[in-house]
């Protein structure tokens, strides 16, 4: 600043009788300079660099801040200085702390946009939570949204139901993979698009995210099918839906803290937001789309120990997405964020054990449909 520093600008806009809050940043700030801010009477203090969420939440504190220049504290010594105030202890926000605020306000302000948007998935999940949906109103669906209709003709397209010739039309590749296969089917293929991003670094590790998601969700089906779920043909849409708060964090991060995943890896710090907070980020996410309450209720506790909430049903569920989820990580890896707590032994919650044999048979078959797909 020319003439003056901002500690010297704080100075003389005070001397001069004006009150207006004043915000303060620094690309070096040091303890005395933040003393000093405070002294001055400025509002808030931020050090360069920050996030436009940081620089909002600062002005909103401001205008619910009155302005009065605070005093140096006196001298104990001198007898008729009034007893200094009872200091209040200031709660230490760590980073992590500070970005799952930021997350929260960004996701409660709806500044997130998807190449998908949510009402094509809520009109998908709301077919896929009836207990028998209507097959006619599936393919009505399908038929009448491009990009699920596309999704159909390239699952229909791969060897496993492609027949001598490919579909003529969607309504033909939604019959020959069934009505409720092919609503899952065509849900997973087009959230695929909402793994996009613009740059090499960040494509690659938005690919490896979808990889473990996609394969944990096809482990799933399979698992459902093997062990007996009476709803197998949920399982692709609940297992991508309860993983959604990875994808959903990794979206936020390009906005807000781009230097986070400089190069394209993610830095320990929004390693761990992911780690503590994907699943509360699922929930949030599903909630405001508007999702069925089973789907949010299955994203919230997929990785709890504590399931006395959840129906017998749900119990199951959960255990078996914990347990795709080890099996993917086994098969994939455990993603750009790392592996998911919840990889332990799954409750046997009604859930039949699964011998090591066929847990593996399992996985190479959810395996060979994630690269007929890839490559469809």
């Amino acid at each position: 600043m020319l003439g003056m520093d901002g500690l010297q600008l704080l100075e003389a806009l005070r001397a001069h009788g004006l009150s207006s809050p004043v915000v303060l940043t620094s690309t070096a700030a040091e303890v005395p300079d933040v003393l000093a801010a405070w002294h001055g009477g400025a509002a808030d203090f931020l050090p360069k660099p920050f996030s436009r969420i940081q620089l909002r939440d600062a002005l909103r504190r401001a205008e619910s801040v009155p302005v009065t220049p605070r005093t140096a504290p006196v001298s104990e010594s001198d007898p008729a200085a009034p007893p200094p105030p009872a200091a209040r202890p200031t709660p230490i926000e760590t980073p992590v702390e500070r970005m799952w605020r930021e997350l929260t306000t960004f996701l409660r302000d709806g500044d997130l946009a998807l190449p998908v948007t949510p009402r094509v998935l809520q009109r998908v999940s709301a077919l896929s939570a009836e207990t028998s949906p209507d097959p006619k109103a599936i393919f009505d669906l399908l038929d009448a949204d491009a990009q699920l209709g596309r999704a159909v003709l390239r699952v229909a397209g791969t060897a496993e139901f492609r027949g001598l010739e490919p579909p003529g039309s969607v309504r033909e590749g939604a019959a020959r993979l069934g009505a409720l296969r092919a609503l899952a089917s065509a849900a997973t293929a087009a959230h695929r698009a909402n793994y996009t991003f613009n740059g090499s670094a960040l494509s690659a590790l938005a690919s490896k995210l979808w990889l473990g998601h996609f394969m944990t969700a096809l482990t799933a089906e399979t698992l459902a099918v093997e062990l007996g779920h009476p709803r197998p043909d949920q399982m692709q849409t609940l297992s991508l839906f309860a993983d959604v708060g990875e994808l959903i964090i990794l979206r936020a991060a390009v906005h807000l803290w781009p230097y986070e995943i400089a190069g394209g890896e993610p830095s320990d710090r929004l390693r761990r937001l992911a780690v503590e907070r994907r699943r509360a980020v699922s929930a949030i996410s599903l909630t405001e789309w508007g999702m069925p309450a089973r789907f949010v209720a299955v994203a919230r506790h997929s990785s709890d120990d504590s399931l006395a909430s959840v129906g017998a049903e749900d119990r199951d569920t959960i255990a078996l997405l914990q347990m795709a989820r080890r099996l993917a990580s086994g098969a994939v890896g455990g993603g750009p964020f790392g592996a998911d707590p919840a990889l332990a032994e799954p409750p046997a919650d009604g859930l039949p054990a699964l011998e090591p044999a066929r847990a593996a048979e399992v996985t190479r078959s959810a395996l060979g449909r994630v690269r007929a797909l890839l490559y469809a």
